[in-house]
């Protein structure tokens, strides 16, 4: 029989392990957008989605910690800096704080908290990308107004994928994972 101690220290030790593997896997596909560089918000995405694993198995708190691992290795390691702005500043957290706005109850309270996240995250990497890393804002050579629109679009899409993931990851994939 386990005593607390020991399996805290299990515990402990399962979430340092499979921190450590999706962090690995998260930075790979960072890596891989200098690689790729039209899929500079499919990597990042994708880097952040495999957060979900980490929320469900070991909580909010690891993940976070996963996240901040992600993203300095982003910046540090020859990666698309673009895809490491994305990352930062929506792509790696949203998974994580997708499990609390999904707590409110009132789902026009709850889209609206989630476009105001949104669009606060897409003003800051805009700034972050254009007035401290001089990336030119071609996006926008239509106008903001579309551009505000497509990319709030997008983002309902991106929404939608990834409540089916958690779905999927909770009824198909998880059992793969689960500690026995």
């Amino acid at each position: 029989m386990l005593t607390v101690m020991q399996n805290n220290k299990i515990n402990k030790t399962y979430a340092v392990a499979l921190g450590g593997v999706i962090a690995a896997l998260s930075a790979a596909l960072m890596l891989f957008s200098a690689v790729f560089p039209l899929a500079e918000f499919v990597l990042p995405a994708s880097a952040g989605i495999l957060l979900i694993a980490a929320v469900y198995e070991v909580g909010e708190g690891w993940a976070l910690l996963i996240y901040a691992a992600v993203g300095l290795l982003s910046f540090l390691l020859p990666s698309n800096k673009d895809s490491a702005v994305y990352y930062i500043l929506f792509l790696g957290f949203y998974p994580v704080l997708k499990s609390y706005l999904e707590r409110i109850k009132n789902i026009i309270l709850k889209w609206a908290v989630k476009l105001i996240i949104f669009n606060a995250s897409s003003a800051a990497s805009v700034f972050v990308l254009v007035k401290l890393l001089g990336i030119t804002d071609d996006m926008f050579k239509y106008g903001y107004l579309f551009a505000a629109l497509l990319l709030n679009l997008t983002f309902v899409v991106y929404d939608l994928a990834v409540s089916r993931l958690i779905v999927l990851y909770n009824f198909r994939l998880r059992k793969f994972i689960r500690r026995r």
